[in-house]
């Protein structure tokens, strides 16, 4: 999950309620830090099990553009 571009495209929760604190320029920077350490982005390419990948592409919760990025790190 990339969480910036989940924020600029997501209209629910929870990354409205991600959004609310990023709108403070202040703590934009830490906000994103710190949700880097959940982004299982970074996990992809230490997968070494097979996985199945399914995205749906009418989520609103979580839109399918954030998702690819966890199918393309696997590579």
């Amino acid at each position: 999950m990339r969480f910036p571009r989940a924020v600029r495209v997501a209209f629910r929760e929870p990354y409205t309620e991600i959004a609310q604190f990023a709108q403070q320029r202040d703590k934009k920077d830490r906000v994103f830090e710190t949700l880097a350490y959940f982004d299982c982005v970074n996990f992809a390419r230490r997968a070494r099990a097979t996985a199945f990948f399914s995205v749906g592409m009418i989520d609103d919760i979580c839109p399918p553009s954030t998702v690819y990025a966890a199918y393309a790190g696997e590579k």
